[in-house]
């Protein structure tokens, strides 16, 4: 018998307003020259950047399959297939300043930290369980949301003359999540293996995007800093 794995229509209230967009109020200031000041100013530029992009309600996040081995009871090797579809992330245009910044000896670099708060990612998830001597296949289908309350950006930019040049240092840090809904695992007796594979999955996506587009609309922020200072 073959597995086949079925997607669901994303719902009406997802669409509408279960997870805020709104946008942090501006910090940032004309001509920034302290560090916190400066920070602000990226962080606000990137926000543009993410608008700019349609990802002020949500973007589109990376689908496909993941895999765990495991043993069962009597030392059997199995195996379960995770598929993530139609997923989405909303909260990216929460970036803001985490913490105060700052400069090195000479103000040629900038140290700080930025984050986004309560972002949160929906998708479509189904699980192929292979079975494994008495224990049958199993396919199971649902929706699942998974939530980070804080994802964090400890990055250094390089500075000339107190403007932002490029990035030099960007690592990516999860604060706590938690698991908002998964649908259709009622009963099910391997109900912690499977809710423990879907979020590693949607929590490396998370991570996944924090570390590489928001940094694209960062470094985009950064480049128009650049550029308004050579026109100015």
């Amino acid at each position: 018998m073959t597995a086949v794995c079925v997607g669901r229509p994303d719902s009406l209230e997802e669409d509408v307003g279960l997870f805020s967009s709104d946008v942090l109020q501006p910090r940032a200031v004309p001509n920034p020259k302290t560090p916190n000041q400066i920070l602000d100013a990226i962080a606000e530029g990137a926000v543009k950047e993410i608008i700019k992009m349609g990802w002020g309600e949500s973007k589109r996040a990376r689908t496909g399959f993941s895999e765990i081995p495991f043993k069962v009871n009597n030392n059997s090797n199995s195996l379960e297939k995770f598929e993530i579809s139609k997923a989405k992330i909303r909260g990216l245009a929460s970036l803001t300043r985490s913490r105060s910044a700052s400069f090195n000896d000479d103000q040629t670099q900038l140290k700080g930290t930025l984050m986004v708060e309560n972002v949160c990612i929906t998708a479509n998830y189904c699980i192929i369980f292979a079975g494994v001597e008495e224990a049958p296949s199993q396919t199971f289908n649902g929706e699942v949301t998974e939530c980070v309350e804080k994802l964090f950006a400890d990055l250094e930019v390089g500075l000339l003359e107190l403007v932002p040049q490029n990035i030099q240092n960007y690592i990516v840090r999860s604060g706590h999540d938690s698991l908002d809904k998964m649908t259709n695992l009622d009963g099910n007796k391997m109900a912690k293996v499977h809710i423990a594979g879907v979020r590693k999955s949607l929590r490396q996506e998370l991570e996944r995007t924090m570390n590489s587009n928001m940094k694209v609309m960062i470094n985009r922020a950064i480049n128009a800093m650049k550029k308004a200072a050579t026109e100015a």
